[in-house]
């Protein structure tokens, strides 16, 4: 099941900018592959918008609070607000549709 991940945080929380952040980002992004396998959660992309403090990350896992216990593991919600939200692609909506 495809799950939207949209992580928002504050100038003041930034991790370009705070420094504990930082270092939990990075720590994240390093440990991203062994967590991800951890809980059976393959990412399929990630993007960021720098200026509107936004993270946005598309992944494939079993169920909601398997992203959940991902997303806490790597400590994303120390910094951002996390909001995960199950999606379908166009083609699986369209055939819903007929």
């Amino acid at each position: 099941m495809l799950h939207m991940i949209v992580m928002t945080h504050g100038p003041d929380t930034c991790a370009a900018v705070l420094p504990e952040a930082g270092e939990m980002a990075r720590n994240a992004m390093n440990q991203m592959d062994d967590v991800s396998k951890k809980h059976r959660v393959d990412v399929k992309g990630a993007w960021v918008n720098s200026p509107r403090h936004i993270f946005y990350m598309v992944v494939d896992a079993p169920n909601a609070h398997v992203v959940s216990k991902f997303m806490w593991e790597l400590r994303f919600p120390h910094w951002n607000t996390v909001r995960v939200s199950p999606v379908v692609t166009i083609e699986e909506a369209m055939k819903l549709a007929t």
